[in-house]
């Protein structure tokens, strides 16, 4: 491969999906204005110590980076309501949303990978949403120790379970306003429940933070 970096731009949507490039250690789509839609796959030709980067532009963008093993990732989502989609993110890692309203989707096991101990640098900034794509395994999740801009978390559980949660969970939010989402839009939906119990607080003193929780699990694909 002789192609090790990308740009896209312009002001209408795209989507690109790789199908055989695998050196490409930058994507750049900065001076893009219209959505871009990107799903990578591994570049294992890059060396181990070789960071990847990924660039969002200034429209809400979905960055899919998950196929990406090879070596470190480096996303930042520009401008937009960004949601950046990495099931395989490690510690030390750097996913940055930038502005807008953004969200960024793992499972449940590597949430709980990042949020183990508080970072003495954050590397996960301006990220408002985490969104949980599978059952929720137990446990506590605290999401300070993910990012301190969290403030919403979706248990969303888009495979086929029946249960959201797999055993007994805690989830920890920041002072102020945090939410819950419970379930995502699925036409499998009729028998999604809890199963486990779920307790839901903050880590605020004030008396006027405040914890919510919405019922996300309707019988549709929309």
């Amino acid at each position: 491969d002789s192609v090790t970096s990308l740009t896209f731009g312009g002001a209408s949507t795209q989507t690109i999906t790789l199908a055989a490039m695998t050196a490409v250690s930058h994507f750049d789509a900065s001076t893009a204005t219209g959505a871009v839609g990107l799903t990578l796959i591994n570049q294992s030709s890059l060396l181990a110590a070789q960071d990847l980067s990924v660039s969002g532009g200034t429209a809400g963008d979905t960055l899919n980076v998950s196929a990406h093993t090879q070596s470190n990732i480096s996303v930042n989502g520009g401008e937009g309501n960004d949601t950046i989609t990495h099931t395989a993110i490690v510690v030390g890692e750097t996913v940055d949303g930038g502005d807008g309203t953004d969200i960024l989707s793992t499972t449940s096991a590597r949430a709980q990978i990042l949020d183990a101990a508080t970072p003495t640098t954050y590397t996960i900034t301006n990220l408002e949403t985490l969104s949980i794509s599978d059952q929720f395994n137990g446990g506590i999740l605290a999401t300070q120790n993910i990012a301190t801009s969290i403030d919403k978390v979706v248990v969303a559980n888009s495979a086929a379970d029946a249960s959201l949660l797999g055993a007994a969970t805690t989830i920890v939010g920041g002072a102020g306003e945090f939410t819950v989402d419970l379930g995502s839009a699925n036409a499998a939906n009729t028998a999604r429940v809890l199963a486990f119990g779920l307790t839901v607080t903050d880590t605020g003193t004030a008396t006027d933070d405040s914890v919510t929780l919405v019922n996300k699990s309707t019988v549709s694909t929309t």
